[in-house]
């Protein structure tokens, strides 16, 4: 099918107020805004991974220079902590994730004319749904990744591509499916593949708009704060808590323009 470029005007999807029930919106960024910065100033374990990066560095040249002495290099260094602090910010990413998707399932509620408190409800019903989703993407696209890190190859460049450029537009309308349409997460794959037919190519624009944006942005205040004082990190919550619900939103819109593309086409 050919691909159709439908112009999402990105001014609205960074309008994350936008709603009737504006406190939401606002609930869910000083959320993301006090986990991100709370985690950040105070992580759990120990942050300092330069012992394993200076291995990773040593595995690296091995590889490439003496592939013999691969056999007394060891183990990767990883203290207690370390693996405390990775367990950490994997769950502090899915939080992300999810209140992401809790914006989603707001927004879509907002649009049916419903009220915050029903889109609450049906998000904590679905949550079940969107977990085993989350946890069938993570096993299928991202565990696999796990093993190229270690060799830091132009094939995990290539392999992130990929995935880039065709798995998250072809699985992005998953969430608002689940959420709206009530789908099982294995359904919810199967219909986005189907409604993404014709978007991909504005749903990649759109996201990589969106990063674009954070950043300019991000760059424009690093001339003025130090990026290694904690100022810089509050102006990084910042932005990064807007991102979290903008990326929300844009679901939630792409789902409202492949249901009228869809309408359009059957007309």
């Amino acid at each position: 099918m050919e691909e159709i470029k439908i112009k999402v005007p990105i001014v609205e999807v960074l309008k994350i107020d936008s709603l009737r029930s504006r406190w939401v919106a606002r609930v869910l960024f000083i959320v993301v805004f006090l986990i991100y910065t709370l985690s950040t100033l105070y992580p759990i374990g120990d942050p300092d991974l330069s012992k394993y990066f200076q291995w990773l560095e040593r595995y690296q040249s091995y590889i490439r220079t003496n592939p013999d002495m691969l056999s007394y290099l060891g183990l990767p260094v990883l203290t207690k902590g370390n693996i405390l602090f990775i367990i950490f910010r994997t769950i502090i990413s899915y939080v992300y994730i999810f209140i992401a998707f809790l914006y989603t399932g707001v927004y879509l509620s907002d649009r049916a004319q419903m009220k915050a408190r029903a889109g609450l409800m049906r998000y904590l019903s679905r949550l079940p749904a969107l977990i085993s989703w989350v946890i069938f993407i993570t096993i299928l696209f991202v565990f696999p990744l796990l093993p190229l890190i270690m060799d830091m190859s132009i094939l995990i460049i290539i392999v992130v591509l990929a995935e880039m450029f065709f798995v998250v537009p072809s699985l992005f309308l998953s969430p608002a499916l689940i959420l709206h349409e009530r789908k099982s997460s294995f359904e919810s794959i199967i219909a986005s593949i189907r409604k993404t037919q014709g978007i991909k190519l504005s749903i990649l624009t759109n996201l990589m708009m969106l990063g674009l944006l954070f950043i300019i942005f991000l760059l424009m205040f690093s001339m003025f704060i130090n990026p290694q004082k904690q100022a810089f990190q509050l102006v990084f919550g910042y932005f990064f808590s807007y991102l979290v619900l903008a990326f929300g939103r844009l679901i939630g819109y792409m789902y409202e323009t492949s249901v009228l593309l869809q309408s359009e086409t059957s007309a």
